[in-house]
């Protein structure tokens, strides 16, 4: 992304959170034990200059029962420059 919007970037940091099912998940098509991972939230950013210029946040759920949840929702980063 950074290639196609022209940014030189120094570094890249990459930050993954899994999180658990709290109960037994059966989603019809498949089951998800309780304890077992039932989503994540990634972000990866790119620096350049010495400075955050790029972020890109995804987030994969399988139902809703799961720890952590309720502080994936809203994800949204707005630049301050």
């Amino acid at each position: 992304m950074a290639h196609a919007l022209g940014i030189a970037l120094d570094a890249v940091e990459v930050q993954v959170q899994f999180a658990t099912a709290d109960r037994r998940l059966d989603l019809g098509y498949m089951v998800v034990e309780k304890g077992r991972i039932a989503g994540f939230k990634g972000t990866v950013a790119g620096q350049g200059g010495g400075r955050p210029v790029i972020e890109c946040q995804f987030v994969w759920k399988l139902g809703s029962g799961m720890t952590p949840s309720g502080r994936w929702r809203g994800l949204h980063h707005r630049d301050s420059r």
